[in-house]
């Protein structure tokens, strides 16, 4: 989707949803974006990347007050060479436990983030593990010149 494109959607960027068609039970979506500011440093360092690991927190908490979700707990966090991730134990609607990771960066002066639910493993650790190499691999991409 390029949320660019949309009313006022200036610096809100691209995503672009990932479900694997080999009956994986998992779920990415990758998001590029500036929020309509050019940002550095570079890598998860910058003060920029906490605050947006501490917004996708509050925005998952805010969708479990409206009941999409019966419970969102914060597991742990995990940095990947440049890349901070934020994983979480979410209870769906439905029961389900599923492990869910918020990874982050800065390249390019833009925001790399991925979100990834697994649901087998239900596991918040291997989610984030599994985010962290997505995010890798777009960084990759985008290095050599194939991604945005």
């Amino acid at each position: 989707m390029n949320a660019e494109r949309l009313p006022g959607g200036a610096g809100l960027g691209v995503s672009v949803r990932y479900v694997p068609a080999n009956g994986e039970r998992m779920i990415a979506t990758v998001y590029l974006y500036d929020r309509g500011q050019f940002r550095q440093p570079e890598g998860g360092d910058s003060p920029d990347v906490l605050q947006e690991l501490r917004a996708a927190a509050a925005e998952l908490n805010a969708v479990a007050r409206m009941g999409r979700y019966r419970s969102v707990a914060f597991d742990t966090g995990m940095d990947v060479g440049p890349i901070r991730c934020a994983n979480f134990r979410i209870v769906q609607q439905d029961g389900a436990t599923t492990g869910d990771s918020v990874c982050v960066t800065i390249q390019h002066g833009r925001f790399v983030k991925v979100r990834l639910t697994s649901w087998s493993p239900p596991d918040s650790t291997a989610a984030g593990i599994a985010a962290a190499g997505l995010t890798s691999t777009v960084l990759d991409a985008r290095t050599r010149g194939t991604g945005s």
